[in-house]
């Protein structure tokens, strides 16, 4: 039995790559924070603002393994996808 293929935005993948990126950057930018000639780490604001940013973004990355688990098990697949063919055979029969 085939599912009827969903055609739409898949939100989960979107908000792991936004809170990846949003990682990435932060601890990117603590790493100059902390480079930064005469500042202090205790007394920068913004290597607070941006180990808060990092810490918040790694819990919520660590909270969505839990969601892939279970999508992935209510929608398990059975079959590989297969993103051309169907184009394909709507071009052959026009």
């Amino acid at each position: 039995m085939t599912r009827p293929r969903r055609n739409g935005v898949d939100f989960l993948k979107i908000i792991t790559a936004v809170l990846a990126m949003i990682f990435g950057v932060s601890l990117g930018l603590c790493g100059l924070s902390s480079l930064a000639p005469g500042r202090s780490l205790a007394s920068s604001t913004l290597f607070s603002i941006e180990l808060t940013a990092m810490a918040l973004s790694l819990a919520g990355m660590i909270l969505l393994i839990p969601v892939w688990i279970i999508t992935g098990l209510i929608h398990g697949r059975s079959s590989p996808q297969r993103r051309f063919e169907d184009k394909d055979k709507e071009r052959d029969k026009k």
